[in-house]
């Protein structure tokens, strides 16, 4: 089953009140949440100084230790730059 991800933007006081199972545009509502994602990521100067203060020999060995992928992970930080 496809899953996409919604970002609306209500007037304050607007907001409808969202439930599970609820019809969404042809779909289901299966998880909501009444916050700003954007509050809970890294900012640009975060994810900058992450990228500048990292040993990125270190971190390389770290990602071959837990099986994931540095070139995926250093373009994930850079894309909050």
């Amino acid at each position: 089953m496809g899953k996409i991800t919604y970002v609306v933007e209500y007037k304050n006081g607007k907001e409808p009140q969202p439930d599970i199972g609820m019809d969404a545009l042809g779909g289901r509502v299966i998880s909501a949440a009444a916050y700003n994602f954007r509050d809970k990521q890294l900012t640009h100067v975060e994810a900058s100084v992450i990228l500048d203060a990292i040993n990125h020999y270190d971190l390389k060995e770290s990602c071959e230790r837990f099986s994931t992928s540095y070139n995926t992970l250093i373009a994930r930080l850079k894309s909050l730059t």
